[in-house]
């Protein structure tokens, strides 16, 4: 029988303590994988291809706050975005965001004492050079969007935005126009 990941016990999670339960072991499992060492490795393979415009999905921004708390949480753990574009500045290759969508924005109670909101983008990165010049941008979400119900519906229904990010670039005199989309499985 194959292994039910955390992200999947969150979505069948049958009731509000299996979804805390689940939602805490999650937020373990990124805080162990170390985002700031992944995003350096990432650096380090882009730093060997050198593309001019790179599309990313599930760039994620993760944060926590006060369990229980209406509002949301704001108190930011881990950028993504912020953690390879530094990465990439400091091996000197360093990119700018041409276009960013923010996808899924989802916030849960926890068994550690804390609400986690995890915050997900499509983003299209340029590097930083003379010869690639981006002439227009756009980027949405889908008007299709999966529905989960969450806890067997105790708190709720989760919708689930994916989107795409696409610009207009001239990269060394040619034009291109790049399309980076973020489909659900």
């Amino acid at each position: 029988q194959p292994r039910r990941t955390a992200g999947v016990a969150v979505l069948v999670a049958p009731d509000v303590p299996a979804l805390e339960a689940a939602a805490g072991t999650i937020y373990e499992e990124v805080v162990a994988s170390d985002p700031k060492s992944r995003m350096k490795i990432q650096a380090k393979l882009i730093k060997q291809q050198r593309p001019d415009v790179l599309g990313l999905q599930e760039v994620e921004t993760i944060y926590r706050g006060p369990k229980d708390d209406l509002a949301a949480a704001t108190e930011e753990v881990f950028n993504f975005e912020k953690f390879l574009l530094k990465a990439l500045r400091k091996r000197g290759v360093p990119y700018k965001p041409a276009v960013r969508v923010a996808n899924a924005d989802v916030e849960a109670p926890t068994n550690l004492g804390m609400d986690v909101r995890l915050v997900d983008h499509d983003v299209l990165l340029v590097r930083k050079r003379r010869n690639v010049k981006v002439q227009g941008t756009d980027g949405a979400n889908f008007q299709t969007r999966l529905q989960v119900p969450l806890a067997g519906g105790a708190l709720g229904t989760l919708t689930v935005p994916r989107g795409y990010v696409e610009a207009d670039a001239k990269v060394r005199g040619r034009k291109l126009h790049v399309v980076n989309t973020h489909l659900e499985a």
